[in-house]
């Protein structure tokens, strides 16, 4: 079954690729997890066409790749939100705090997309994030949350 990935997905490819997998594996786990989608012919079209326009490109995006995940690797993001006295968070930390802390705090461009983690971040201490920015080029680091004051 041909799907079009919305987001990057380690093993398959990047958001905007259509690959080829087994049709159980899109219907049960990729489209229910909004990673996936059918795409209508328009977009199959698009993303086959898609070819980087130069070498410079691809040069000028590995180079940004190697820096931002020089940046990036083994830092740790603190964020301070209101916790139970069990250490379970009122709200969660997403990916799309996170994006925007990474973005204001280390001035590394990233969407909310490039971010994997197995669920929003709901407990006090420290959690491995990981940033793809490509599959041959990700970086991790460390989200601590502390109690609010």
């Amino acid at each position: 079954m041909i799907v079009l990935l919305l987001k990057n997905v380690r093993g398959l490819g990047t958001a905007g690729q259509t690959v080829d997998i087994p049709r159980g594996f899109a219907v049960n786990n990729l489209i229910p997890a909004k990673l996936a989608k059918i795409p209508t012919v328009a977009e199959e079209v698009k993303a086959e066409n898609f070819v980087p326009t130069a070498e410079k490109d691809s040069t000028e995006f590995i180079e940004w790749a190697k820096a931002a995940v020089a940046k990036l690797g083994g830092k740790t993001l603190l964020f301070s939100a209101k916790a139970s006295e069990k250490g379970h968070l009122f709200g969660s930390i997403t990916e799309k705090d996170i994006a925007e802390r990474v973005n204001k705090d280390l001035d590394v461009e990233i969407s909310e997309d490039q971010i994997q983690i197995s669920k929003n971040i709901k407990d006090l201490g420290d959690n491995r994030v990981e940033i793809v920015f490509s599959p041959e080029f990700h970086a991790a680091l460390t989200v601590r949350v502390e109690a609010a004051k």
